[in-house]
């Protein structure tokens, strides 16, 4: 069983761990629009196996982040994790806080990169539907 100042120093070790990764998604977001965008699906493949290889990691983080708040009778939130954060000492506090708040700038980033490669999948997806699904013969008295 580590100790609570092992606990709280992998809390903040994964914060930072997790703006590396969440920085490394980003990127990989970009990859895969690009790979989108020119319907190159060896290469959406690519990406999207590291993507899952990243949500992975991300996941498992948080819910280690998680179980460090309710090993201290936190809960695992926000809310939580602030109470936390105002247990430190005033030099280690101000970092923490930092680290958190870049954090969920990432996610928040990251997600918005996500729902913009889910808007153009979906486009491509209604298009090719529509293209694949015509019927020539039909196509005067379709209008």
């Amino acid at each position: 069983m580590s100790t609570p100042t092992e606990r709280v120093q992998a809390l903040l070790g994964g914060l930072s761990s997790d703006i590396v990764r969440y920085q490394q998604l980003a990127q990989l977001l970009d990859l895969q629009r690009s790979a989108l965008g020119v319907c190159d699906s060896a290469r959406c493949e690519e990406v999207g196996n590291q993507l899952l290889a990243l949500y992975a990691l991300l996941s498992a983080s948080a819910r280690q982040r998680s179980e460090t708040l309710q090993s201290f009778r936190l809960d695992s939130n926000n809310a939580g994790l602030q109470r936390l954060f105002s247990r430190l000492p005033a030099s280690h506090k101000a970092q923490a806080e930092q680290h958190w708040l870049t954090l969920q700038q990432h996610a928040i980033h990251c997600q918005q990169l996500n729902q913009r490669n889910g808007l153009l999948l979906t486009g491509q997806h209604q298009m090719f539907s529509a293209l694949l699904n015509s019927q020539p013969d039909n196509f005067i008295y379709a209008r």
